[in-house]
């Protein structure tokens, strides 16, 4: 039985000249698994050194991850091609886990699309150097709804480069503790400084903009 599924498959850019701590990405990587273990039907793995991909169920949290693999990944930088679609797989219905885990052992059209997303980027010497995100639900890059999203995400990525790591510790940190009082408290920042960073970040734009692009992707 086929599934719909949302694939993700990321390279590190430069990964030839940059990649130097793969201990970092393999523990930045497992932290993810722990975290969004409920959103995963397989979970993020690396292959042959620079390339990371997982499955996600179609939830609220699609950009989320997205933006927290990004942070995780610092300071280097990914292209990720999203796809949307079948994969040959049954579903574990009592855990929401593809019946093999490991998603470079999968099939299907989800991940044809997820790499044809990722090809774009790489193929685009206008893109290739940048990190960006790509989104095909079917092989057509100029679907309508296709090229609604993949404007969007143009976008979020370009606002996303801008920020500095402070000001990504302290919207995931706000993120994470509901509050700028508390993620000032847990991060040992002031308040002001919590407060500074996400408001140059413009993160209520951004968090209304991923929310938007996720309806999107997940009801498309």
């Amino acid at each position: 039985m086929a599934e719909k599924f949302i694939v993700v498959t990321a390279d590190i850019i430069d990964s030839k000249k940059n990649l130097k701590n793969m201990e970092l990405i393999s523990t930045s990587i497992e932290k993810l698994n722990t975290l969004f273990k409920n959103d995963l039907a397989a979970y993020f793995k690396i292959y042959r050194g620079d390339e990371v991909q997982c499955v996600l169920l179609p939830t609220e949290n699609v950009m989320k991850i997205v933006r927290n693999f990004r942070y995780a990944l610092k300071p280097y930088e990914v292209r990720i091609g999203i796809g949307k679609g079948e994969i040959d797989n049954n579903l574990e219905l009592y855990n929401n886990k593809l019946k093999n885990v490991n998603p470079w052992e999968n099939n299907g059209q989800a991940f044809y699309s997820a790499r044809e997303s990722l090809n774009h980027l790489t193929n685009n010497r206008s893109l290739n150097k940048k990190p960006r995100t790509y989104f095909l639900n079917k092989l057509d890059d100029k679907d309508a709804n296709n090229l609604t999203i993949n404007s969007l995400l143009n976008l979020y990525d370009i606002v996303l480069e801008s920020w500095k790591l402070s000001q990504w510790d302290s919207i995931l940190a706000y993120e994470q503790y509901k509050s700028l009082e508390a993620a000032a408290k847990n991060v040992n920042k002031s308040y002001q400084s919590i407060q500074r960073s996400v408001s140059k970040a413009c993160w209520d734009e951004v968090k209304l903009c991923e929310e938007q692009i996720n309806y999107l992707i997940c009801n498309h």
